[in-house]
């Protein structure tokens, strides 16, 4: 069982961390952290495991984050300091390419706490666990594979859909088909992999930063995709007026979502 609290503290220093005032979260999840403004949060754990078992981690998501940091604490000291995240140079990843994980010691009963520093600009899921090397690799394994089964679905249909434009001129198809493109950038966006394989590559471009705009083109390209395929223009005029109405709004959104910035 993990107690989370939050921290408002610089960088890493125990003594800092560990007299800084805190509070209790209800979840890990609602740290309200921003880029601007990270926020660390301590999860106080204790080690029940034997040295029989084997290796275990502390392991949190983070291919979906900019920047998440974690530091293993344990008799006072700084055990283990960890550096994740898309936006994070490849050169300081260690362990895992998609996941924060901080080998924990193998004393049984050993109490000790992580501090998370988290940046981001969006909601995104950290669910920290405490697991072992077994189950590390069965959950990566397992991600990685869903991540190219439902990339190479989408590939495939591409493939259909295309056929069907070049030799049909159904423009139902060529918008599924733009429709599906979107969708492999949103599973893209989600799992962290094209930042991870090219973000060193592309001069500072990120596809995780654009991961609000990414979802509302899906959106906008999804009612464009309906509307096309159920012929709303010919068959059902009022819905197709609907369907107008509802692209605007997006995309007066999508328009408001760079503005802000």
């Amino acid at each position: 069982e993990f107690r989370r609290v939050l921290f408002r503290s610089g960088d890493a220093d125990v003594a800092r961390l560990e007299s800084a005032p805190a509070k209790a979260l209800s979840s890990v999840e609602s740290h309200g952290a921003l880029r601007a403004h990270p926020k660390w949060v301590r999860v106080n754990l204790e080690d029940s495991s034997t040295a029989a078992e084997g290796p275990r981690y502390f392991r949190v998501l983070a291919a979906s984050h900019p920047r998440v940091e974690g530091h293993l604490v344990a008799k006072g000291r700084i055990l283990e300091s960890v550096t994740a995240g898309y936006s994070v140079p490849k050169s300081l990843r260690r362990h895992h390419p998609t996941k924060l994980l901080l080998a924990l010691p193998p004393e049984p009963g050993l109490r000790m706490a992580v501090y998370l520093r988290i940046e981001t600009d969006y909601r995104n899921v950290l669910r920290p666990e405490v697991i072992s090397e077994y189950e590390l690799s069965f959950e990566s394994d397992s991600e990685l594979a869903i991540v190219c089964v439902y990339l190479g679905s989408i590939l495939i249909l591409l493939i259909f859909q295309g056929f069907l434009f070049l030799h049909l001129k159904d423009t139902a198809a060529r918008d599924y088909s733009i429709g599906s493109i979107a969708l492999v950038a949103l599973a893209l966006v989600h799992s962290g992999h094209f930042d991870l394989l090219f973000g060193d590559l592309l001069g500072g471009f990120l596809l995780g930063d654009w991961r609000l705009e990414i979802r509302i083109v899906n959106c906008l390209l999804g009612v464009l995709a309906i509307s096309s395929f159920f012929d709303f223009r010919e068959k059902h005029p009022p819905l197709h007026r609907a369907c107008k109405g509802c692209m605007l709004i997006l995309a007066g959104a999508l328009l408001g979502t760079r503005s802000e910035e």
